[in-house]
């Protein structure tokens, strides 16, 4: 459900009573501090593991998109509220970078791998309409996105949280060569 967010910031923004000046100056600050958070995660992927990674990264997604609803909601400087959004988005694609290409590509047999990459691109592709579909809803019929936001998307974060830590094992280092898929071969 997050990944409709990612497209609606500025009507979060200005539901919440953010006026035009205030909107363009936290759309200054969103891409620089996007841009140091998909960078800082591919070390952190690197240096902690994948699945600590995916854990830290969806940690600091889901403090940041709640910081950043609270801050748009709460008339808090612009700029904050930007750096906020860009923190959220940079942490929200490096989690999805970790759950549907690098886990997925590194536990998956050779053989199968471009089949299964193809059908979590579809799962995402599906995941992505019926998101926008909701969030476009939602916009028409709830006067705050921001309440969409704290009612949906933060729990659903948190329940991929979950999942993650619960149902995923690390692949960091894993050696690609004995992941053969021998016994799918037919």
């Amino acid at each position: 459900m997050s990944i409709g967010i990612t497209g609606v910031y500025t009507s979060i923004m200005s539901t919440s009573g953010m006026d035009s000046n205030q909107i363009n100056q936290a759309l200054v600050a969103y891409p620089i501090l996007n841009a140091c958070m998909t960078f800082l995660g591919g070390f952190l992927t690197d240096r902690l593991g994948r699945k600590r990674s995916a854990l830290t990264m969806g940690m600091v997604c889901f403090v940041m998109l709640g910081a950043f609803v609270f801050a748009a909601s709460q008339g808090w400087n612009a700029y904050l509220v930007g750096a906020c959004y860009g923190i959220f988005v940079g942490a929200y694609w490096s989690v999805s970078d970790l759950l549907y290409l690098v886990i997925p590509g590194e536990s998956t047999p050779t053989n199968l791998r471009a089949s299964v990459l193809g059908t979590l691109s579809l799962v995402l592709i599906a995941g992505g309409i019926v998101s926008t579909t909701i969030i476009s809803i939602c916009m028409r019929y709830v006067s705050s996105l921001a309440l969409v936001c704290g009612v949906v998307c933060i729990p659903l974060v948190l329940l991929c949280l979950v999942i993650v830590m619960t149902k995923l094992g690390e692949t960091k280092g894993v050696d690609m060569a004995k992941i053969t898929g021998a016994e799918f071969d037919g």
